[in-house]
């Protein structure tokens, strides 16, 4: 297929998604306004963990966006140029990941530790440790990958270079999926438990698990798709395709995010108190749940404190 029949779509198509996403991130920033809006208390701005998650999310959501439009917009652009471009879509890219991965496990810790064996934990504090250098490798092989073919220098399918991206690639995509997986299936028992054993729950938890499972779906897709994408020798069309649509996989996983954060928020204005772990307390940060920072990942969280 001629590529100046579709490239045109393709950049409407990603300039569009980088409004929606810069739109979002403004309507983020107007309900994290609103939500620390308390007329008791007077205005204070506070932001969280989750709310520079969610802000890094659609931050690096809107520049890929927009990078990936400019890119099939603009054709005759230098190798200096479109190497740079590459570079930012890839740290976007990954950036978004990463940001998902901790904003999933944080929103999920509970449930994980309510559903779950105690050992699980640990590993995957490692693994939300180790990734960033897994991804950042990636990332500078992709570059340099990337620059090397657009100069015209050849690199055969069995280069060592190749070999050790598409190694990285495949040991992400299925981290990531693992990851996931064991989310989706701490989301499901918890939601199978609660409705087999006729308890009530608590319904913060409830909304985090039910949306859970769908993001954790639709992670789970986009984690293979991108392994497909650049592990099978696939034509610019199908490429560029299954590209876009992995990227739209995340554009909707970010606004189920937002959209429970609203259901959250919703919940603690209706029942203002919060019970964990069988321990009632007011609701004064975020979802009511263990708040940990991404520097923070190894401390205890509070319930942990209280039960032991």
């Amino acid at each position: 297929m001629d590529p100046d029949s579709y490239l045109p779509h393709f950049s409407r198509f990603q300039y569009t998604m980088a409004v929606i996403s810069t739109l979002s991130l403004v309507g983020l920033l107007l309900f994290i306004v609103y939500e620390n809006d308390d007329t008791k208390n007077g205005f204070r701005l506070k932001f969280n963990s989750f709310h520079f998650l969610l802000m890094a999310i659609y931050g690096f959501l809107a520049a890929n966006h927009f990078l990936l439009g400019y890119e099939a917009s603009c054709q005759e652009l230098n190798s200096f140029t479109k190497t740079v471009i590459y570079g930012i879509e890839e740290v976007c890219s990954y950036g978004v990941v990463y940001s998902f991965l901790l904003y999933s496990w944080l929103r999920g810790y509970d449930v994980l530790r309510k559903v779950g064996p105690g050992w699980i934990v640990k590993p995957y504090r490692v693994i939300l440790i180790l990734l960033p250098i897994f991804f950042t490798a990636t990332v500078c092989l992709d570059i340099f990958i990337y620059w090397r073919i657009d100069i015209d220098m050849r690199l055969d399918k069995d280069d060592w270079i190749i070999l050790w991206d598409y190694g990285l690639i495949i040991i992400n995509g299925a981290v990531s999926v693992l990851f996931d997986t064991t989310m989706l299936i701490a989301f499901v028992v918890y939601l199978r438990r609660i409705g087999s054993e006729g308890e009530s729950g608590d319904t913060r938890l409830k909304i985090i698990a039910r949306f859970g499972v769908v993001t954790s779906l639709f992670a789970i897709c986009t984690f293979g798709l991108d392994v497909v994408i650049n592990t099978l020798n696939l034509d610019t069309f199908t490429y560029g395709l299954l590209y876009y649509l992995t990227i739209t996989c995340l554009d909707i996983v970010a606004g189920l995010f937002l959209a429970m954060k609203v259901c959250l928020l919703w919940d603690k204005k209706v029942n203002g108190v919060v019970r964990i772990s069988g321990i009632a307390i007011n609701v004064k940060s975020e979802g009511g749940l263990t708040t940990l920072s991404p520097r923070t990942i190894f401390k205890t969280t509070v319930s942990e404190r209280r039960e032991s």
